[in-house]
């Protein structure tokens, strides 16, 4: 009896584990990101905010202000849809490790900003990267 017990509650524990890995890979990682304008572009007539905070609940903060974004697991794209991100500017998630240019691999967990237009046009200009969480 004590085996049968022992063996189903091993089970519910790597199901919990399990569940927490998939749920973690459904978001960008929680904490607050530290900005670089790329290359020598101006700010586009737009805000140049260097933080950006993830929070739990598809929510961010930038600037004191909250607002939210939808996340593509699949894509690792960041839809902002209210809030001090501009909402024609787009995020990509790359996890430490990622492949995240010619260059190499991210060194942190990073979002790439870029122009929804750039984007549709085929133009991956990079406007901001956010790195997070650097130990």
């Amino acid at each position: 009896m004590k085996k049968i017990i022992f063996i189903k509650s091993t089970i519910i524990l790597l199901a919990v584990f399990a569940f927490a890995s998939i749920a973690a890979a459904q978001t960008p990682t929680v904490g607050r990101y530290t900005g670089i304008q790329t290359g020598t572009q101006t700010n586009f007539g737009k805000p140049a905010a260097f933080d950006l905070t993830i929070l739990a609940g598809g929510k961010y903060e930038q600037n004191n202000e909250t607002g939210k974004f939808s996340f593509d697991a699949k894509t690792g794209k960041i839809e902002f849809l209210s809030g001090a991100m501009p909402t024609d500017w787009v995020g990509f998630f790359y996890k430490k490790g990622d492949k995240i240019s010619s260059d190499g691999n991210a060194e942190h967990d990073t979002i790439v900003i870029r122009d929804k237009k750039d984007v549709a046009d085929g133009n991956l200009r990079d406007l901001f990267w956010y790195t997070c969480c650097a130990k």
